[in-house]
């Protein structure tokens, strides 16, 4: 839909073309606003549950605020609400633009929809069978995926069914590409994904340790070696990760600092060095 393009604040036409058996009232595509525009943003603190309750929400109380001020709401300012909502990230650009503008840290692209993700449509593309996007494209939110019938339940701001938020049957096969969040899963994982630094943590019950090293070396590098074991820094890395109480004695990203491979070694003459 249409949001806002402004650098000298020069309003763009809302036409959209019309096709037989179109909605009664017609999706308006989006413009936006640039001066709105501002850096990037922190990893999400926000978790999967709370990002769809959050859009569910918006759908409940017909939510229709023009987030950046500028030619009323319109379907990016709940998309741009969404993104301040999870990483008070400011996005800029029409509804079309976000098949390729920048994204929150951690954010990707993707074509398999998921409850949380933000759903787009490219400019001049059919939202349905019966209806073709102007240049501006639209946007929304996803909140339930139906696989078997190929669709998705989402929330729209000027969807079709006047300016507010409400809730649409769309089929995925017209949809442009799909962006997913970053989600805060618990306290160490985003997105999904270990962070570096807790790694070592989510080594449960079946820890291996490396063999004991009963050498007298003060080399970690040697002693590795001398077990058998791969000694490569991308591995000391590894290795590192995988031993929690190094990672949170030493320091989050392991730099092969003295301390660090001393602290390895020791481990490992005690037999009780976790492998990765």
């Amino acid at each position: 839909m249409m949001k806002k393009i402004t650098t000298t604040v020069v309003a763009l036409g809302m036409a959209a073309t019309m096709m037989t058996g179109a909605f009664s009232n017609s999706v308006t595509e989006g413009i936006f606003n640039e001066t709105a525009i501002t850096a990037d943003a922190a990893d999400s603190s926000r978790t999967k549950d709370q990002a769809v309750k959050w859009i569910n929400a918006r759908a409940s109380e017909s939510w229709a605020k023009d987030v950046d001020g500028s030619y009323g709401c319109q379907c990016v300012d709940l998309v741009m609400a969404y993104y301040r909502y999870l990483v008070g990230y400011n996005v800029g650009g029409n509804a079309t633009n976000y098949q390729s503008n920048k994204l929150p840290s951690g954010w990707k692209r993707t074509n398999t929809p998921q409850p949380g993700d933000v759903i787009v449509w490219g400019g001049k593309t059919k939202i349905n069978a019966n209806y073709r996007l102007n240049k501006y494209g639209h946007v929304g939110l996803v909140v339930a995926v139906n696989s078997k019938k190929g669709t998705v339940t989402t929330v729209e701001t000027r969807g079709g069914s006047g300016t507010a938020a409400h809730k649409y049957t769309r089929e995925i096969k017209y949809a442009t590409v799909f962006i997913r969040p970053a989600y805060k899963t618990n306290d160490n994982v985003i997105g999904g994904v270990l962070t570096e630094a807790s790694k070592a943590v989510s080594t449960a019950s079946t820890v291996t340790t490396f063999k004991k090293y009963t050498g007298g070396s003060g080399s970690v590098v040697t002693a590795l070696n001398s077990i058998g074991a791969k000694s490569s820094f991308d591995y000391r890395t590894k290795i590192y990760y995988a031993n929690s109480d190094l990672v949170s004695k030493y320091g989050k990203t392991y730099r092969g600092t003295a301390a660090q491979n001393i602290a390895m070694l020791g481990k490992l003459k005690k037999g009780s060095l976790v492998k990765p």
